[in-house]
Protein backbone atom coordinates (compact mmCIF):
# COMPACT_ATOMS: atom_id res chain seq x y z
CA UNK A 1 0.00 0.00 0.00
CA UNK A 2 1.44 3.32 -1.08
CA UNK A 3 0.02 6.35 0.79
CA UNK A 4 2.59 8.92 -0.35
CA UNK A 5 0.68 9.91 -3.50
CA UNK A 6 -2.71 10.05 -1.76
CA UNK A 7 -4.18 13.16 -0.19
CA UNK A 8 -6.21 10.96 2.21
CA UNK A 9 -4.88 8.64 4.91
CA UNK A 10 -6.32 5.69 6.79
CA UNK A 11 -8.67 6.80 9.56
CA UNK A 12 -9.43 10.19 7.98
CA UNK A 13 -13.06 11.30 7.74
CA UNK A 14 -14.33 12.21 4.26
CA UNK A 15 -17.62 13.01 2.51
CA UNK A 16 -18.88 11.00 -0.48
CA UNK A 17 -20.23 13.72 -2.79
CA UNK A 18 -22.07 11.55 -5.32
CA UNK A 19 -23.67 8.14 -5.53
CA UNK A 20 -21.63 5.44 -7.29
CA UNK A 21 -23.52 2.70 -9.17
CA UNK A 22 -21.93 -0.76 -9.40
CA UNK A 23 -23.18 -3.85 -11.20
CA UNK A 24 -24.27 -6.92 -9.16
CA UNK A 25 -23.02 -5.44 -5.85
CA UNK A 26 -24.20 -2.79 -3.44
CA UNK A 27 -24.16 0.81 -4.67
CA UNK A 28 -22.18 3.39 -2.69
CA UNK A 29 -24.50 6.11 -1.28
CA UNK A 30 -23.63 9.69 -0.31
CA UNK A 31 -22.69 10.75 3.24
CA UNK A 32 -19.90 11.00 5.82
CA UNK A 33 -17.48 8.05 5.93
CA UNK A 34 -14.14 6.93 7.32
CA UNK A 35 -11.25 5.65 5.18
CA UNK A 36 -10.26 2.08 6.09
CA UNK A 37 -7.73 1.22 3.36
CA UNK A 38 -5.93 2.86 0.41
CA UNK A 39 -5.16 0.91 -2.78
CA UNK A 40 -3.62 1.48 -6.22
CA UNK A 41 -1.30 4.27 -5.16
CA UNK A 42 -3.96 6.39 -3.47
CA UNK A 43 -6.50 6.32 -6.33
CA UNK A 44 -9.06 3.85 -4.91
CA UNK A 45 -10.21 3.65 -1.30
CA UNK A 46 -12.11 1.36 1.03
CA UNK A 47 -14.54 3.32 3.24
CA UNK A 48 -17.00 2.72 6.07
CA UNK A 49 -20.01 5.01 6.60
CA UNK A 50 -20.38 6.52 10.09
CA UNK A 51 -24.19 6.35 10.00
CA UNK A 52 -24.33 2.69 8.85
CA UNK A 53 -25.23 0.48 11.80
CA UNK A 54 -23.79 -2.65 10.12
CA UNK A 55 -20.42 -0.99 9.48
CA UNK A 56 -20.34 -2.41 5.93
CA UNK A 57 -17.12 -1.79 3.99
CA UNK A 58 -17.30 -0.34 0.48
CA UNK A 59 -14.22 -0.90 -1.69
CA UNK A 60 -13.17 0.64 -4.97
CA UNK A 61 -14.28 4.21 -4.22
CA UNK A 62 -12.54 6.63 -6.64
CA UNK A 63 -10.70 9.67 -5.32
CA UNK A 64 -12.79 12.16 -7.34
CA UNK A 65 -15.90 11.20 -5.34
CA UNK A 66 -14.35 12.11 -1.96
CA UNK A 67 -14.02 15.46 -0.22
CA UNK A 68 -12.03 15.96 3.02
CA UNK A 69 -14.15 16.46 6.14
CA UNK A 70 -12.73 17.93 9.38
CA UNK A 71 -14.18 16.24 12.49
CA UNK A 72 -12.40 18.56 14.91
CA UNK A 73 -15.43 20.83 15.23
CA UNK A 74 -14.50 23.27 18.05
CA UNK A 75 -18.00 24.57 18.82
CA UNK A 76 -21.53 23.29 18.93
CA UNK A 77 -22.96 26.18 16.97
CA UNK A 78 -20.90 26.13 13.77
CA UNK A 79 -21.94 23.86 10.92
CA UNK A 80 -20.95 23.30 7.32
CA UNK A 81 -23.37 26.04 6.27
CA UNK A 82 -21.21 28.57 8.14
CA UNK A 83 -17.79 27.23 7.19
CA UNK A 84 -16.91 24.65 4.55
CA UNK A 85 -14.09 23.08 6.58
CA UNK A 86 -16.35 21.90 9.41
CA UNK A 87 -18.37 18.71 9.69
CA UNK A 88 -22.09 19.00 8.87
CA UNK A 89 -23.23 18.20 12.42
CA UNK A 90 -22.93 19.96 15.79
CA UNK A 91 -20.20 19.15 18.27
CA UNK A 92 -20.80 15.96 20.22
CA UNK A 93 -19.58 17.65 23.40
CA UNK A 94 -22.41 20.15 23.69
CA UNK A 95 -25.40 18.94 21.61
CA UNK A 96 -28.70 20.76 21.84
CA UNK A 97 -32.01 18.95 21.84
CA UNK A 98 -32.93 20.15 18.34
CA UNK A 99 -29.44 19.37 17.07
CA UNK A 100 -29.64 15.85 18.47
CA UNK A 101 -32.98 15.31 16.72
CA UNK A 102 -31.44 16.55 13.45
CA UNK A 103 -28.52 14.09 13.74
CA UNK A 104 -30.88 11.16 14.39
CA UNK A 105 -33.16 12.17 11.50
CA UNK A 106 -30.22 12.52 9.10
CA UNK A 107 -28.86 9.10 10.09
CA UNK A 108 -32.26 7.45 9.57
CA UNK A 109 -32.70 9.22 6.24
CA UNK A 110 -29.26 8.09 5.08
CA UNK A 111 -29.93 4.47 6.03
CA UNK A 112 -33.40 4.46 4.43
CA UNK A 113 -32.10 6.13 1.25
CA UNK A 114 -29.29 3.57 1.00
CA UNK A 115 -31.85 0.74 1.15
CA UNK A 116 -34.01 2.34 -1.55
CA UNK A 117 -30.95 2.98 -3.69
CA UNK A 118 -29.93 -0.67 -3.37
CA UNK A 119 -33.42 -1.68 -4.49
CA UNK A 120 -33.18 0.64 -7.48
CA UNK A 121 -29.76 -0.73 -8.40
CA UNK A 122 -31.14 -4.30 -8.53
CA UNK A 123 -33.93 -3.19 -10.86
CA UNK A 124 -31.45 -1.29 -13.03
CA UNK A 125 -29.30 -4.33 -13.82
CA UNK A 126 -31.23 -4.92 -17.06
CA UNK A 127 -30.87 -1.67 -19.00
CA UNK A 128 -34.10 -0.73 -20.82
CA UNK A 129 -34.14 0.66 -24.37
CA UNK A 130 -34.85 4.38 -24.85
CA UNK A 131 -38.51 5.41 -24.78
CA UNK A 132 -38.20 7.34 -28.06
CA UNK A 133 -37.18 4.14 -29.85
CA UNK A 134 -40.18 2.22 -28.42
CA UNK A 135 -42.59 5.04 -29.37
CA UNK A 136 -41.20 5.18 -32.89
CA UNK A 137 -41.56 1.38 -33.27
CA UNK A 138 -45.14 1.60 -32.05
CA UNK A 139 -46.07 4.39 -34.48
CA UNK A 140 -44.51 2.54 -37.45
CA UNK A 141 -46.23 -0.80 -36.67
CA UNK A 142 -49.49 0.66 -35.35
CA UNK A 143 -51.70 -0.45 -38.25
CA UNK A 144 -49.94 -3.79 -38.78
CA UNK A 145 -50.19 -5.35 -35.31
CA UNK A 146 -52.96 -6.24 -32.90
CA UNK A 147 -53.63 -4.38 -29.67
CA UNK A 148 -52.02 -7.12 -27.54
CA UNK A 149 -48.74 -6.86 -29.51
CA UNK A 150 -48.31 -3.14 -28.95
CA UNK A 151 -44.53 -2.59 -28.34
CA UNK A 152 -45.13 0.33 -25.95
CA UNK A 153 -47.65 -1.66 -23.87
CA UNK A 154 -45.28 -4.64 -23.70
CA UNK A 155 -42.44 -2.32 -22.71
CA UNK A 156 -44.40 -0.79 -19.81
CA UNK A 157 -45.94 -4.07 -18.61
CA UNK A 158 -42.55 -5.78 -18.59
CA UNK A 159 -41.13 -3.24 -16.16
CA UNK A 160 -44.23 -2.42 -14.09
CA UNK A 161 -42.86 -4.31 -11.05
CA UNK A 162 -39.98 -1.87 -10.77
CA UNK A 163 -40.07 1.09 -8.39
CA UNK A 164 -42.21 4.14 -9.18
CA UNK A 165 -40.54 6.59 -11.58
CA UNK A 166 -38.31 3.94 -13.16
CA UNK A 167 -38.91 5.32 -16.67
CA UNK A 168 -37.60 8.81 -15.79
CA UNK A 169 -34.49 7.30 -14.18
CA UNK A 170 -33.89 5.04 -17.19
CA UNK A 171 -34.27 7.97 -19.60
CA UNK A 172 -31.91 10.03 -17.43
CA UNK A 173 -29.24 7.32 -17.61
CA UNK A 174 -29.55 7.25 -21.41
CA UNK A 175 -29.03 11.03 -21.54
CA UNK A 176 -26.29 11.08 -18.83
CA UNK A 177 -28.43 13.05 -16.37
CA UNK A 178 -28.02 12.79 -12.56
CA UNK A 179 -30.62 10.76 -10.66
CA UNK A 180 -31.57 13.82 -8.56
CA UNK A 181 -32.80 15.63 -11.70
CA UNK A 182 -35.13 12.72 -12.45
CA UNK A 183 -37.12 13.53 -9.30
CA UNK A 184 -37.76 17.17 -10.19
CA UNK A 185 -40.62 18.63 -12.22
CA UNK A 186 -41.36 17.23 -15.67
CA UNK A 187 -39.64 19.03 -18.51
CA UNK A 188 -41.42 20.03 -21.71
CA UNK A 189 -39.94 17.08 -23.63
CA UNK A 190 -41.01 14.66 -20.89
CA UNK A 191 -44.55 16.12 -20.98
CA UNK A 192 -44.67 15.58 -24.74
CA UNK A 193 -43.60 11.94 -24.37
CA UNK A 194 -46.09 11.45 -21.55
CA UNK A 195 -48.98 12.72 -23.71
CA UNK A 196 -47.78 10.50 -26.58
CA UNK A 197 -47.86 7.43 -24.32
CA UNK A 198 -51.40 8.25 -23.17
CA UNK A 199 -52.66 8.79 -26.74
CA UNK A 200 -51.13 5.52 -28.01
CA UNK A 201 -52.51 3.43 -25.13
CA UNK A 202 -55.85 5.22 -24.69
CA UNK A 203 -57.90 2.17 -25.72
CA UNK A 204 -56.16 -0.31 -23.41
CA UNK A 205 -57.78 -0.98 -20.04
CA UNK A 206 -55.51 -0.28 -17.04
CA UNK A 207 -52.87 1.54 -19.06
CA UNK A 208 -53.39 4.75 -17.08
CA UNK A 209 -52.02 3.28 -13.83
CA UNK A 210 -49.09 1.64 -15.63
CA UNK A 211 -48.07 4.94 -17.28
CA UNK A 212 -48.47 6.90 -14.03
CA UNK A 213 -46.26 4.45 -12.12
CA UNK A 214 -43.61 4.50 -14.86
CA UNK A 215 -43.39 8.29 -14.68
CA UNK A 216 -43.55 8.40 -10.86
CA UNK A 217 -46.81 10.39 -10.59
CA UNK A 218 -50.34 9.62 -9.44
CA UNK A 219 -53.22 8.85 -11.78
CA UNK A 220 -54.90 12.18 -11.00
CA UNK A 221 -51.66 14.05 -11.69
CA UNK A 222 -51.39 12.21 -15.02
CA UNK A 223 -54.88 13.43 -16.01
CA UNK A 224 -54.00 17.00 -15.01
CA UNK A 225 -50.73 16.94 -17.00
CA UNK A 226 -52.47 15.73 -20.17
CA UNK A 227 -55.35 18.20 -19.76
CA UNK A 228 -52.96 21.12 -19.23
CA UNK A 229 -50.95 20.10 -22.31
CA UNK A 230 -54.10 20.02 -24.46
CA UNK A 231 -55.34 23.39 -23.13
CA UNK A 232 -52.03 25.03 -24.03
CA UNK A 233 -52.21 23.44 -27.50
CA UNK A 234 -49.01 21.53 -26.80
CA UNK A 235 -46.81 24.55 -27.33
CA UNK A 236 -43.35 24.74 -25.78
CA UNK A 237 -42.37 28.13 -24.45
CA UNK A 238 -39.47 29.41 -26.51
CA UNK A 239 -36.48 30.93 -24.78
CA UNK A 240 -36.08 34.70 -24.89
CA UNK A 241 -33.52 36.02 -27.34
CA UNK A 242 -32.15 38.45 -24.72
CA UNK A 243 -31.92 35.89 -21.93
CA UNK A 244 -29.00 36.63 -19.60
CA UNK A 245 -28.43 40.13 -21.03
CA UNK A 246 -28.59 43.26 -18.86
CA UNK A 247 -27.11 46.72 -18.63
CA UNK A 248 -23.91 45.26 -17.17
CA UNK A 249 -23.01 43.02 -20.13
CA UNK A 250 -25.03 44.16 -23.16
CA UNK A 251 -24.51 47.35 -25.17
CA UNK A 252 -28.00 47.12 -26.70
CA UNK A 253 -29.58 46.99 -23.23
CA UNK A 254 -27.57 50.02 -22.16
CA UNK A 255 -28.76 52.04 -25.13
CA UNK A 256 -32.32 50.84 -24.53
CA UNK A 257 -32.55 51.69 -20.82
CA UNK A 258 -30.55 54.93 -21.01
CA UNK A 259 -32.01 56.38 -24.19
CA UNK A 260 -33.05 60.08 -24.17
CA UNK A 261 -36.72 59.06 -24.11
CA UNK A 262 -36.18 56.85 -21.01
CA UNK A 263 -34.38 59.75 -19.29
CA UNK A 264 -37.40 61.92 -20.07
CA UNK A 265 -39.74 59.25 -18.63
CA UNK A 266 -37.69 59.03 -15.41
CA UNK A 267 -37.71 62.81 -15.03
CA UNK A 268 -41.51 62.83 -15.35
CA UNK A 269 -41.74 60.06 -12.73
CA UNK A 270 -39.64 62.17 -10.37
CA UNK A 271 -41.74 65.24 -11.08
CA UNK A 272 -45.05 63.47 -10.33
CA UNK A 273 -43.66 61.17 -7.61
CA UNK A 274 -46.00 62.48 -4.88
CA UNK A 275 -49.02 63.16 -7.07
CA UNK A 276 -52.13 61.08 -6.59
CA UNK A 277 -53.00 61.06 -10.29
CA UNK A 278 -49.95 60.33 -12.42
CA UNK A 279 -49.65 60.70 -16.20
CA UNK A 280 -50.06 57.60 -18.32
CA UNK A 281 -47.48 56.23 -20.75
CA UNK A 282 -49.46 57.60 -23.68
CA UNK A 283 -49.42 61.09 -22.18
CA UNK A 284 -45.66 60.96 -21.58
CA UNK A 285 -45.05 59.71 -25.12
CA UNK A 286 -47.19 62.54 -26.54
CA UNK A 287 -45.25 65.10 -24.50
CA UNK A 288 -41.94 63.68 -25.78
CA UNK A 289 -43.03 63.86 -29.39
CA UNK A 290 -44.14 67.46 -28.89
CA UNK A 291 -40.63 68.54 -27.80
CA UNK A 292 -38.32 70.29 -30.25
CA UNK A 293 -34.76 69.19 -31.00
CA UNK A 294 -33.33 71.88 -28.70
CA UNK A 295 -35.63 70.77 -25.86
CA UNK A 296 -34.51 67.13 -26.30
CA UNK A 297 -30.80 67.98 -26.25
CA UNK A 298 -30.47 68.08 -22.36
CA UNK A 299 -31.89 64.55 -22.17
CA UNK A 300 -29.46 63.38 -24.85
CA UNK A 301 -26.55 64.80 -22.81
CA UNK A 302 -27.80 63.08 -19.65
CA UNK A 303 -28.19 59.82 -21.56
CA UNK A 304 -24.60 60.00 -22.81
CA UNK A 305 -23.26 60.73 -19.30
CA UNK A 306 -25.15 57.81 -17.77
CA UNK A 307 -23.83 55.41 -20.40
CA UNK A 308 -20.29 56.66 -19.77
CA UNK A 309 -20.78 55.97 -16.04
CA UNK A 310 -21.71 52.32 -16.57
CA UNK A 311 -18.13 50.87 -16.72
CA UNK A 312 -17.57 52.12 -13.14
CA UNK A 313 -20.96 50.93 -11.85
CA UNK A 314 -19.62 47.61 -10.55
CA UNK A 315 -16.89 49.41 -8.58
CA UNK A 316 -19.51 51.76 -7.10
CA UNK A 317 -21.65 48.80 -5.99
CA UNK A 318 -18.59 47.12 -4.48
CA UNK A 319 -17.68 50.29 -2.56
CA UNK A 320 -21.23 50.69 -1.20
CA UNK A 321 -21.40 47.07 -0.03
CA UNK A 322 -17.91 47.21 1.49
CA UNK A 323 -18.60 50.46 3.31
CA UNK A 324 -21.83 49.11 4.83
CA UNK A 325 -20.43 45.62 5.56
CA UNK A 326 -23.07 44.17 3.24
CA UNK A 327 -25.96 45.22 5.51
CA UNK A 328 -27.44 47.91 3.26
CA UNK A 329 -30.88 47.22 1.79
CA UNK A 330 -31.52 47.21 -1.97
CA UNK A 331 -33.60 50.37 -1.61
CA UNK A 332 -30.74 52.20 0.13
CA UNK A 333 -28.28 51.01 -2.52
CA UNK A 334 -30.57 52.42 -5.18
CA UNK A 335 -30.73 55.73 -3.29
CA UNK A 336 -26.91 55.89 -2.96
CA UNK A 337 -26.42 55.34 -6.69
CA UNK A 338 -29.13 57.87 -7.41
CA UNK A 339 -27.14 60.63 -5.72
CA UNK A 340 -29.98 62.38 -3.91
CA UNK A 341 -33.76 62.72 -3.73
CA UNK A 342 -33.78 65.42 -6.43
CA UNK A 343 -31.98 63.20 -8.98
CA UNK A 344 -33.60 60.74 -11.37
CA UNK A 345 -33.34 57.03 -10.72
CA UNK A 346 -30.15 55.55 -12.17
CA UNK A 347 -30.58 51.80 -11.62
CA UNK A 348 -33.64 50.22 -10.02
CA UNK A 349 -33.27 48.11 -6.88
CA UNK A 350 -34.69 45.08 -8.70
CA UNK A 351 -31.94 45.34 -11.33
CA UNK A 352 -29.33 45.67 -8.57
CA UNK A 353 -30.74 42.68 -6.71
CA UNK A 354 -30.73 40.42 -9.77
CA UNK A 355 -27.17 41.39 -10.70
CA UNK A 356 -25.69 40.90 -7.22
CA UNK A 357 -27.57 37.64 -6.60
CA UNK A 358 -26.37 36.23 -9.95
CA UNK A 359 -22.72 36.58 -8.90
CA UNK A 360 -20.88 33.41 -7.85
CA UNK A 361 -20.90 32.63 -4.15
CA UNK A 362 -23.69 35.04 -3.21
CA UNK A 363 -25.79 34.14 -0.16
CA UNK A 364 -27.45 35.82 2.78
CA UNK A 365 -25.57 35.42 6.07
CA UNK A 366 -26.15 36.61 9.63
CA UNK A 367 -23.64 38.33 11.87
CA UNK A 368 -22.38 36.27 14.79
CA UNK A 369 -20.73 37.22 18.04
CA UNK A 370 -17.37 35.43 18.15
CA UNK A 371 -15.05 35.22 21.16
CA UNK A 372 -12.13 37.62 21.17
CA UNK A 373 -9.29 35.09 21.23
CA UNK A 374 -5.61 35.52 20.61
CA UNK A 375 -3.64 33.20 18.34
CA UNK A 376 -2.28 31.35 21.37
CA UNK A 377 -5.81 30.74 22.73
CA UNK A 378 -7.00 29.49 19.36
CA UNK A 379 -4.04 27.13 19.11
CA UNK A 380 -4.65 25.83 22.65
CA UNK A 381 -8.31 25.13 21.85
CA UNK A 382 -7.37 23.34 18.65
CA UNK A 383 -4.78 21.21 20.46
CA UNK A 384 -7.31 20.33 23.16
CA UNK A 385 -9.90 19.32 20.55
CA UNK A 386 -7.42 17.13 18.74
CA UNK A 387 -6.27 15.48 21.96
CA UNK A 388 -9.90 14.84 22.90
CA UNK A 389 -10.63 12.92 19.69
CA UNK A 390 -7.29 11.12 19.78
CA UNK A 391 -8.08 9.91 23.30
CA UNK A 392 -11.57 8.65 22.39
CA UNK A 393 -10.36 6.98 19.19
CA UNK A 394 -7.83 5.11 21.33
CA UNK A 395 -10.50 4.28 23.93
CA UNK A 396 -12.49 2.38 21.29
CA UNK A 397 -9.70 -0.21 21.03
CA UNK A 398 -10.10 -1.47 24.65
CA UNK A 399 -13.88 -1.10 25.11
CA UNK A 400 -14.23 -4.83 25.82
CA UNK A 401 -12.14 -4.55 29.01
CA UNK A 402 -12.65 -0.98 30.26
CA UNK A 403 -15.60 1.40 30.14
CA UNK A 404 -14.54 5.06 29.94
CA UNK A 405 -16.93 7.67 31.32
CA UNK A 406 -16.91 11.39 30.44
CA UNK A 407 -17.78 13.62 33.43
CA UNK A 408 -19.02 17.10 32.62
CA UNK A 409 -19.24 19.86 35.23
CA UNK A 410 -20.95 23.22 34.81
CA UNK A 411 -22.09 26.05 37.07
CA UNK A 412 -25.53 27.64 37.20
CA UNK A 413 -26.84 30.77 38.91
CA UNK A 414 -30.21 30.66 40.69
CA UNK A 415 -32.33 33.48 42.13
CA UNK A 416 -32.36 33.33 45.92
CA UNK A 417 -35.88 34.78 45.98
CA UNK A 418 -38.54 33.46 43.62
CA UNK A 419 -42.07 34.76 43.16
CA UNK A 420 -44.59 31.92 43.51
CA UNK A 421 -48.02 31.68 41.91
CA UNK A 422 -51.19 29.86 42.96
CA UNK A 423 -50.40 30.22 46.66
CA UNK A 424 -53.24 29.04 48.88
CA UNK A 425 -54.84 31.75 51.06
CA UNK A 426 -57.05 30.08 53.71
CA UNK A 427 -58.13 32.65 56.38
CA UNK A 428 -60.37 30.07 58.08
CA UNK A 429 -57.28 27.98 58.84
CA UNK A 430 -55.05 30.96 59.53
CA UNK A 431 -52.95 30.36 56.39
CA UNK A 432 -52.02 33.76 54.97
CA UNK A 433 -48.98 33.79 52.59
CA UNK A 434 -46.64 36.71 53.12
CA UNK A 435 -44.84 38.76 50.50
CA UNK A 436 -41.08 38.73 50.13
CA UNK A 437 -39.01 41.91 50.41
CA UNK A 438 -36.02 42.71 48.22
CA UNK A 439 -33.79 45.77 47.92
CA UNK A 440 -34.48 46.19 44.18
CA UNK A 441 -36.60 44.04 41.87
CA UNK A 442 -33.95 44.23 39.08
CA UNK A 443 -31.06 43.28 41.38
CA UNK A 444 -32.16 40.15 43.24
CA UNK A 445 -29.49 38.15 45.05
CA UNK A 446 -28.37 34.91 43.42
CA UNK A 447 -26.69 31.74 44.57
CA UNK A 448 -24.50 29.41 42.48
CA UNK A 449 -24.86 25.68 42.05
CA UNK A 450 -22.47 23.11 40.54
CA UNK A 451 -24.03 20.40 38.33
CA UNK A 452 -22.20 17.12 37.52
CA UNK A 453 -23.22 14.75 34.71
CA UNK A 454 -21.60 11.53 33.51
CA UNK A 455 -21.81 10.28 29.91
CA UNK A 456 -21.24 6.57 29.27
CA UNK A 457 -20.66 6.06 25.49
CA UNK A 458 -21.49 2.75 23.85
CA UNK A 459 -18.31 0.75 23.18
CA UNK A 460 -16.30 3.86 24.19
CA UNK A 461 -17.39 5.42 20.88
CA UNK A 462 -18.48 9.06 21.18
CA UNK A 463 -20.16 8.93 17.76
CA UNK A 464 -22.34 5.90 18.68
CA UNK A 465 -24.36 7.56 21.45
CA UNK A 466 -24.57 6.46 25.04
CA UNK A 467 -26.27 6.81 28.43
CA UNK A 468 -26.21 9.95 30.59
CA UNK A 469 -26.20 9.68 34.40
CA UNK A 470 -26.94 12.40 36.95
CA UNK A 471 -24.11 12.64 39.47
CA UNK A 472 -25.31 15.49 41.65
CA UNK A 473 -25.94 19.17 42.14
CA UNK A 474 -24.31 21.11 44.97
CA UNK A 475 -24.57 24.67 46.23
CA UNK A 476 -21.41 26.79 46.13
CA UNK A 477 -20.53 28.25 49.55
CA UNK A 478 -20.87 27.18 53.18
CA UNK A 479 -22.58 28.24 56.39
CA UNK A 480 -20.57 30.63 58.57
CA UNK A 481 -21.07 31.27 62.29
CA UNK A 482 -21.84 34.88 63.26
CA UNK A 483 -19.19 36.32 65.59
CA UNK A 484 -21.21 39.18 67.12
CA UNK A 485 -24.78 40.42 67.09
CA UNK A 486 -25.54 43.15 64.55
CA UNK A 487 -28.51 45.52 64.47
CA UNK A 488 -30.41 47.21 61.65
CA UNK A 489 -30.07 50.87 60.77
CA UNK A 490 -32.90 53.20 61.93
CA UNK A 491 -33.18 56.70 60.43
CA UNK A 492 -34.35 59.81 62.30
CA UNK A 493 -37.82 61.19 61.57
CA UNK A 494 -36.65 64.80 61.09
CA UNK A 495 -35.46 64.18 57.55
CA UNK A 496 -31.83 64.93 58.36
CA UNK A 497 -30.62 61.55 57.19
CA UNK A 498 -29.06 60.62 60.53
CA UNK A 499 -29.39 57.05 61.71
CA UNK A 500 -28.61 54.88 64.72
CA UNK A 501 -28.43 51.16 65.56
CA UNK A 502 -30.78 50.63 68.51
CA UNK A 503 -29.81 47.55 70.50
CA UNK A 504 -33.31 46.12 70.80
CA UNK A 505 -34.49 42.56 70.49
CA UNK A 506 -36.82 43.39 67.62
CA UNK A 507 -34.02 45.18 65.71
CA UNK A 508 -31.53 42.29 65.54
CA UNK A 509 -30.13 41.64 62.02
CA UNK A 510 -27.75 38.73 62.79
CA UNK A 511 -27.38 37.08 66.15
CA UNK A 512 -24.02 35.91 67.51
CA UNK A 513 -23.46 32.16 67.47
CA UNK A 514 -25.96 31.48 64.68
CA UNK A 515 -24.95 30.48 61.15
CA UNK A 516 -25.73 32.54 58.10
Amino acid sequence: MNDEKSIFTVGEHVTVTRKIYRRNIHDIPEGHAEIVDVTKGGVLFTIRFLSDGKKRLYSGVPIDALVPCNVFSPTARRTARDCNDLVDQPSLLFPRRTQTKTIIANNRETMSSSKSQQHESRSRIAVSPPLSKVIADTLIRKNKISSNENPLLKYLCKNQKRSAGWLRISEGLHHNKPVSSCRSRLSDIEKMRLVTCVSLLNHHHGSKKIIARAWGISANALTQRVRAWIETSGTIKSARSDKGKNIFNSRSKQCQFFSPYQIFVKSKELEHERDVIKPTKQDVLAQWRALTADQKRPYEVKSKRMIERLPNLVYEITEILSRSNGSLSWRMMESNLRGGADQIKYVSRECLRRFVISLDGFRYVANRLLPSLSKACIENRLQWTRSFWIFWNCAKTFHAKTQVVLVHMDEKWFFSTVVRRNQKLVPALGVIPCNQKVHHKSHIDKCMGICLLAFQPHRNDMTAGGIAHKVGMYRVGYWKEQEKTTYRRVYANDGSGRYTHPRRQDNISKEAGKKY
